[in-house]
C-alpha cells in the first residue's frame, strides 16, 4: 500500500511510522519489501554515494537522478524527496524545481528551515511539503546534535513559530512582513549572554531563507554586563553599561564576523547558481 502524504499526517503523533534513506534501485526494492512507510532521498547522497565533502554540491541533476532510481525499485512507496542547497530560496524557483522531483518520482518534498513563504507557495501549488528544523546541514557549521534539552528543544520550537507568527500578524494588517529582531530582553530570557544564541538562530533563519528578517539589534558594551547607578562617579566601571546588561566587545566582534561569514558564503554560493 502507498501511503499519501494525508495518509502519513494521519499517523503522526499516533503511530511510529518506518522511514528509511535510499539512493538506489536494490536498496529501495528491499526497503519496499520491508514494508517501510516511506523513503527518503536525501542530499546526504553527495557524501554518502558520490564523494563530496558537504550536502551543499549536490545539484537538482543529481536528486533527479536518484528519486528516479529509488522509484524505480519502490514503485508503490510514499518517496520524500530532498530540496538540495539553494534550489528552494525563491518561492517561484522552488516550486520549478519541486515539480521536477515530483516529475522524477517524489511524492513529496522536503525542505530546510523555517521557509515560509516558500513553504506556502509550494502547498498552494498542491506540493506536500516535509519540514526540516533542528540540525540542518545545508547551513550548519558543524554537526553538533541540536535539542538534546529540554531548553535547546523550546527554542527550536520557537524558532520555528514566533517569526512565522510575526510575518502573519504583519500580513493580516496589511502591513509589509518585514521585521528587526531584539537579540536581548525577552528573546534571550533577559540574560544578556545568550544573546550570541540568539543572534546565530536569527542568522541561521535567514540563510535559510526568511527574508522577512531585515535587522537585528544587540545591547553591546566595550564590556560585559552593567552596573548600578546612580553612585559616585569614582566607583563607575568603564566601558560598562549603566542601563541593561550587555555583551562585551569581544562577543560582539564574533557575532558580527560569523553572521558576515554565512551571509557572505550564502550570497557567494546565490550568485554561482
Amino acid at each position: 500500500m502507498k501511503y499519501s502524504a494525508d495518509d502519513l499526517l494521519q499517523k503522526k503523533s499516533k503511530e511510529k511510522i518506518a522511514v528509511l534513506t535510499a539512493y538506489t534501485t536494490p536498496i529501495a526494492r528491499c526497503l519496499e519489501q520491508a514494508g517501510v512507510a516511506a523513503i527518503l532521498v536525501g542530499d546526504t547522497v553527495g557524501m554518502v554515494e558520490m564523494g563530496f565533502s558537504s550536502t551543499r554540491d549536490v545539484t537538482m541533476a543529481h536528486m533527479i537522478y536518484h528519486i528516479g532510481a529509488v522509484r524505480r525499485g519502490a514503485p508503490e512507496t510514499h518517496i520524500i524527496g530532498d530540496m538540495p542547497y539553494n534550489s528552494d530560496e525563491i518561492p517561484e524557483e522552488a516550486l520549478r524545481n519541486a515539480q521536477q522531483l515530483i516529475e522524477a518520482g517524489a511524492d513529496s518534498v522536503k525542505l530546510e528551515g523555517p521557509k515560509f513563504d516558500v513553504i506556502r507557495h509550494l502547498v498552494a501549488h498542491g506540493i506536500p511539503v516535509v519540514g526540516h528544523t533542528g540540525l540542518t546541514p545545508q547551513t550548519a557549521t558543524n554537526f553538533k546534535q541540536v535539542g538534546k534539552d529540554a531548553n535547546d528543544a523550546q527554542r527550536l520550537l520557537n524558532d520555528a513559530k514566533s517569526i512565522a507568527e510575526a510575518e502573519a500578524t504583519l500580513r493580516k494588517h496589511n502591513l509589509p512582513a518585514v521585521m528587526m529582531v531584539d537579540c536581548s530582553h525577552a528573546n534571550s530570557e533577559k540574560k544578556h549572554a545568550r544573546q550570541e544564541e540568539v543572534w546565530r538562530s536569527v542568522i541561521e533563519q535567514r540563510v535559510n531563507g526568511t527574508k522577512s528578517v531585515i535587522g537585528m539589534m544587540v545591547e553591546s558594551h566595550l564590556n560585559e554586563g552593567n552596573q548600578p547607578f546612580p553612585q559616585p562617579a569614582k566607583d563607575l566601571l568603564y566601558g560598562v553599561s549603566i542601563t541593561d546588561a550587555c555583551v562585551s566587545w569581544e562577543t560582539t566582534e564574533r557575532m558580527l564576523r560569523w553572521g558576515h561569514e554565512q551571509l557572505a558564503a550564502q550570497n557567494r554560493a546565490t550568485a554561482v547558481a
